[in-house]
């Protein structure tokens, strides 16, 4: 029977770089009969989600802002994510507002955030947008198009 623990081991080991580790119990026996030995396999811990991964904010005119965008992080694991730093790859795209106070999203809560692409010449732009925690990392993949403001369609 200890075999047979090993090779759970071994495949959720293997199987946790690719999917989501759900909680395991394994019982052995230890040679008495009425002596398991349970081993339960931690639970999922913090899992972080984020929607949406990719924002085309579209073509906007030149020293505008765009409209804004929302990004959510939203913690689906059974621990408190910890959010520990948020970059931008680009100058060009900022964060406006994001409606937390704490870096602590608890299990099964959500924060939201609002983007905005603000372009400084003609031509498309991409950057990313990286959200770390204490489980993974996760980037948002952004682009926009900057446009002459005297060919921009206008909106009436």
């Amino acid at each position: 029977m200890k075999k047979s623990l090993y090779f759970i081991l071994v495949v959720v080991l293997l199987c946790s770089q690719f999917l989501i580790s759900l909680p395991v119990t394994a019982s052995v026996q230890t040679g008495a009969p009425n002596d398991p030995a349970v081993s339960t396999l931690a639970g999922l811990g913090p899992v972080i989600q984020v929607s949406p991964l990719s924002i085309d904010f579209g073509d906007v005119p030149i020293s505008t802002n765009s409209t804004p965008r929302t990004v959510t992080v939203t913690n689906i694991g059974d621990e408190t994510l910890v959010l520990t730093d948020m970059c931008l790859s680009s100058p060009l795209f900022a964060a406006v507002s994001f409606n937390t106070t704490s870096n602590y999203i608890e299990k099964g809560q959500s924060v939201s955030g609002e983007g905005v692409f603000t372009p400084v010449a003609v031509g498309p732009v991409t950057g990313t947008l990286c959200i770390c925690s204490n489980d993974i990392n996760v980037c948002v993949s952004l682009k926009g198009n900057g446009v002459d403001p005297s060919k921009a369609d206008l909106e009436i």
